[in-house]
């Protein structure tokens, strides 16, 4: 799943260091039948569309490992990401005991 993130002007405050960002696009890049994040299947999903192709290529994307309690997780994003831009995750939305936790929407990519 991949998400465009842009500055929101509105309702930030520099002043007082609260920078407020809005979602304003996503993409469901593909599926996956493992539960495994693995950033090799994230950038092989990346080349379903064209605005996320660019990630497949390392040269131009950073790759995200934070498992710590407070972490985002696994994900990839471009290289000068802070809060803005794109960013590619693994959404899990079904667990094993076949509860639903979280469907994403948003726009489903195309196979290029």
């Amino acid at each position: 799943m991949a998400t465009f993130t842009e500055y929101d002007e509105k309702r930030s405050d520099p002043y007082s260091d609260y920078y407020a960002s809005i979602t304003t696009k996503t993409v469901v890049l593909a599926w996956s039948t493992y539960t495994r994040r693995l950033f090799p299947e994230l950038r092989k999903a990346c080349l379903n569309h064209l605005d996320t192709a660019f990630l497949n290529n390392k040269e131009f994307s950073s790759e995200h490992r934070e498992n710590y309690s407070m972490g985002k997780g696994i994900y990839l994003t471009v290289l000068e990401f802070i809060r803005n831009d794109w960013e590619v995750r693994k959404v899990i939305f079904f667990d094993e005991s076949k509860k639903e936790k979280y469907v994403p929407l948003g726009e489903i990519s195309h196979l290029v």
